[in-house]
């Protein structure tokens, strides 16, 4: 890409999508510990959806925390990881709640963790352990925000700042959450900027650039 996050000026970050690891319902693993550890002893293979995908960057992170490898496999989407995974082509993926929820309510699949700095607390999902819980140091979010284009004046920043401050709280703002099952992490302004700023930092390092 020739633009990243300072080609843009961020305005808020409403919050963040953070992954689950799923396994089809009848996989004899139970935490993320188990898929590492089966990893360390043998072939695990996990779907990825693209080259930078969110689930690449989680797996990859996880390869690095633990110094075991997954047979990654690519797939153009989600929906085309979730019907692998059911049809057990493949043994693990890392899916938002939004694409699974659905599918763990029915018993089809299993979440072994979130990888994500606190659980979610959605009565559907707050008995899924982090992954740091289970000795994976891992967690790495998918933000939702907004961001104007770069080189507006600091009035017009101020103007969607403050406008964004007042949509957080906004009831559509929370249908919005809640539908997508994000963590309402908000973020405005310079604080969002710095949050990217860290954010390409981790991407980077999970994508070895």
């Amino acid at each position: 890409m020739s633009f990243d996050y300072t080609s843009f000026t961020p305005i808020m970050k409403v919050g963040d999508d953070y992954t689950l690891a799923v396994v089809e319902a009848g996989s004899p693993w139970k935490t993320c510990a188990d898929a590492v550890n089966a990893a360390k002893t043998g072939k695990v293979v996990a779907a990825v959806s693209g080259a930078t995908s969110l689930d690449k960057v989680v797996f990859s992170l996880t390869e690095q925390a633990t110094g075991v490898k997954f047979d990654q496999v690519p797939f153009e989407s989600g929906d085309e990881v979730l019907a692998a995974l059911l049809g057990k082509q493949i043994q693990i993926a890392s899916l938002n709640p939004g694409e699974v929820v659905e599918q763990l309510k029915a018993g089809k699949l299993r979440a072994l963790c979130a990888f994500a700095d606190k659980r979610y607390e959605y009565p559907e999902l707050k008995d899924i352990p982090t992954a740091k819980e289970q000795g994976v140091d891992v967690s790495y979010a998918q933000f939702r925000g907004l961001i104007a284009t770069g080189g507006i004046s600091d009035a017009e920043k101020a103007y969607w700042v403050d406008a964004s401050k007042k949509f957080v709280n906004s009831p559509e703002a929370k249908k919005y959450i809640e539908d997508n099952y994000l963590q309402p992490n908000a973020l405005f302004g310079d604080d969002f900027t710095a949050y990217l700023k860290s954010n390409s930092e981790d991407l980077k390092k999970a994508l070895g650039k």
